[in-house]
């Protein structure tokens, strides 16, 4: 059996929409958290994320929702 190794953090950005910034000016940058499900993390693990089309959407509540990420 082979050894299982351990696991290590991330680090930097795991997913960064780069023609973000030569489509638009973007004035302000904010960092937050996610709540992913166990399919978006595998995805996310094995980069096949795509968020070229990806946009954030701020509701009344001030949660922030992230819409066309596949």
């Amino acid at each position: 059996m082979a050894k299982k190794g351990k696991r290590k953090a991330a680090a930097g950005d795991l997913a960064t929409n780069r023609q973000a910034s030569f489509r638009y000016h973007l004035s302000d940058r904010h960092e937050c958290g996610i709540v992913l499900q166990g399919s978006e993390v595998k995805a996310i693990r094995e980069g096949s994320v795509q968020i070229k089309d990806a946009y954030a959407h701020i509701d009344r509540d001030g949660e922030v929702w992230l819409h066309n990420m596949h």
